[in-house]
Order: C-alpha cells, then sequence, then structure tokens
C-alpha cells in the first residue's frame, strides 16, 4: 500500500442509517469528502489554503461499489489515496474495511481544480503536487465511464434549493443531488432493492432558490434493475447526472 493514503475510524450512528439499518449512501458520501479534506487539512493545503489561494477541489465524478453496506453501531475504516493529478485534474480512490480488514465498499473519485474567483478550471500548483508527493510523478488521467443518456423518462419529482442545501462553497452539496435522485423513485424500489454501484457526473452548479428537476428512467436486465438519472436547473439544463445499479434484496 502507498503511504500517501489517510484513513480515519467511524463508527455508525442509528441517524446515518436507513432501512435495515444500513448506512445510508449520502452517509458514506460525507465520510469520503471529510477524510479527503482531513488530509488536506494535515498536509497544509486545506480550507485555510483554498481561501488564501482562491482555489477549490470539486467533485466531478464519483464510482462506488458498494460490497457490503455498514451497519448501525458497526465500527468501520475509511481510507483515501490521491492517485494521481493531471492538468487540472486529481484523482482519488477510497475504501471502507470492516474490523477484520474485509473490503466493504471501494470507490473512485475525480476532482477539478478550480479558481474560485472566475470559477474556471486550473492547472494544479507545484505546492499542491508536493503536498500530495506527485510532484516527480507523471500526470496520469483515471478512465472513469460517463452516464448514459436517458431515453424516455418514467418518473419525475421538483423540488426548490433550501439554505439547508447550500455547503461552504456557496452552491449546492453533491450529496443533495442523491436525495433528489433517490427521492423521485417509487417508494417500493428502495423496499425491495439495494443499491450496489452508484455513478456521478456533476455537470453544472445549483444555488439557493432554484428549482430543480429529478426526472429517472428505469432499465431491467439479469435479475437486477437500473435507474438513470437527471437533474435539470430551473433553465431546463442538466446540473447533474447518476447511474444507479440496484440488487434484489434476499428473502428474509
Amino acid at each position: 500500500m502507498d503511504h500517501n493514503y489517510f484513513e480515519k475510524e467511524y463508527s455508525i450512528h442509528y441517524y446515518e442509517t436507513g432501512r435495515r439499518q444500513e448506512l445510508k449512501i449520502t452517509s458514506l458520501m460525507n465520510y469520503f469528502e471529510e477524510v479527503a479534506l482531513l488530509q488536506s487539512e494535515e498536509r497544509k493545503v486545506g480550507l485555510d489554503y483554498y481561501q488564501k489561494n482562491q482555489v477549490v477541489w470539486m467533485l466531478h465524478k464519483w464510482d462506488i461499489t458498494i460490497h457490503k453496506f455498514p451497519v448501525f453501531g458497526q465500527r468501520i475504516l475509511v481510507r483515501t489515496l490521491p492517485v494521481s493529478m493531471a492538468g487540472f485534474m486529481g484523482y482519488r480512490r477510497f475504501w471502507v474495511f470492516d474490523s477484520a480488514g474485509n473490503t466493504l465498499v471501494s470507490a473512485t473519485s475525480a476532482w477539478i481544480f478550480v479558481n474560485t474567483r472566475n470559477k474556471r478550471p486550473i492547472r494544479v500548483t507545484d505546492d499542491m503536487k508536493q503536498a500530495y508527493r506527485n510532484e516527480d510523478r507523471p500526470e496520469n488521467k483515471l478512465d472513469m465511464a460517463d452516464i448514459p443518456a436517458l431515453q424516455k423518462t418514467d418518473f419525475s419529482r421538483g423540488f426548490y434549493v433550501r439554505q439547508a442545501d447550500i455547503d461552504i462553497n456557496r452552491h449546492v452539496n453533491n450529496v443533495r443531488y442523491v436525495d433528489w435522485a433517490l427521492e423521485a423513485l417509487p417508494p417500493d424500489m428502495q423496499q425491495e432493492y439495494r443499491l450496489e454501484n452508484i455513478r456521478i457526473v456533476f455537470k453544472r452548479e445549483t444555488t439557493y432558490g432554484q428549482m430543480i428537476e429529478s426526472q429517472v428512467e428505469m432499465r431491467d436486465g439479469d435479475g437486477k434493475k437500473c435507474s438513470l438519472h437527471k437533474i435539470l436547473d430551473e433553465q431546463g439544463r442538466e446540473a447533474c447526472a447518476l447511474s444507479i445499479k440496484w440488487q434484489p434484496f434476499e428473502p428474509a
């Protein structure tokens, strides 16, 4: 294992779980984003660095596979590893382990390095590369698939962006798009199926007060289901695309 990683133990709280006392995907994503930030703080390129240099890492893509959901009361270890930087992109991997060292979750993410003054991507700075020991590594982009376009809309639902949805960067927090995507599904979907993999592409910011629309197309295959999601802003522009694979629950 590359010792450029960072890890933190967590104990699953009841309020972070959903049906069957399993960790919510949004709670898991919050863990991932926190350990990434904590590593940045440890390397002295965290929030103070962002503010001083008017830069920030913005999430672009997620690919998260759940091998086995952590459950209420379980102690887990969350690990992150910055694997490469290329141009204005950075790539991180994440894992969740149980107390016996078994892998519960694995994930890959892509981030864009952004100038906060004009909200445009910029090349990753040398001091950022040095902090993550990437200065002598060849630039390497990880191949992360895009999301298929919706062919039809089976379900849709509208939401207003609330103040509670806004993060420190004054735009909608990343996990809210997942909430909106899941909320547009039929109620029995998450009662009969367990999330197995989620892929996300963030395409555009949304801000407080906007009306957004969450659209869903359902697809079937091999006894499983796949839901494709599109989040539109109030101008009808695509802000986020998601693909979720679902595994049916085993009979009780």
